[in-house]
């Protein structure tokens, strides 16, 4: 319902956060997230050109973690595929893309950057050989943006070149889709 929308950008300006202190929070729990985060994801649906400033105010907020900048890159996708921009409003989306990437190696660090480890197979067999495997989760907001910058009709960024040749096979395979 395009009537959302107002509300949806005023979630996202404010921060809205919506959790009781006493209650659940989204910091403790992978089930919850704050207003302005989902308000951000549920503009894919109604959103219009209307939002940019607000997602460009967004991208630019320090300690902005990688689900915010890939929610943003996200929507920005889904509201080029679905609204026909001006040029300047395309143009103001690339910027709002190109904040997003901006410092996101240095930023997304630690338990952002390295969301997931295991232990390594072989260390379960030979347990004398304890290596961790970590994944790195960059590539999902880069790829967010890559499909973005599709969708707005501009080619992928010189940042996800090297995503082409990655090692991970699932990776580089999701690149050459969206460079194609």
């Amino acid at each position: 319902d395009a009537r959302a929308e107002a509300r949806l950008i005023e979630a996202v300006r404010s921060r809205e956060y919506g959790f009781d202190p006493e209650g659940d929070k989204p910091e403790s729990s992978n089930r919850l997230a704050p207003h302005w985060l989902v308000a951000t994801a549920l503009l894919r649906c109604c959103g219009t050109a209307a939002c940019l400033p607000v997602l460009a105010e967004l991208a630019g907020s320090s300690g902005l973690l990688f689900n915010g900048r890939t929610a943003a890159a996200i929507t920005i996708g889904r509201i080029a595929q679905r609204v026909a921009l001006s040029e300047l409003q395309r143009a103001q989306a690339a910027a709002t893309l190109d904040k997003l990437l901006a410092g996101c190696e240095q930023h997304l660090n630690g338990p952002q950057r390295k969301l997931h480890e295991a232990p390594n197979l072989d260390a379960a067999l030979a347990p004398t050989q304890r290596q961790r495997v970590v994944e790195d989760y960059v590539w999902q907001l880069h790829l967010a943006v890559a499909k973005a910058l599709r969708s707005l009709g501009l080619p992928l960024q010189p940042q996800a070149a090297r995503f082409l040749d990655d090692s991970r096979g699932m990776v580089r395979k999701a690149f050459q889709e969206v460079k194609s």
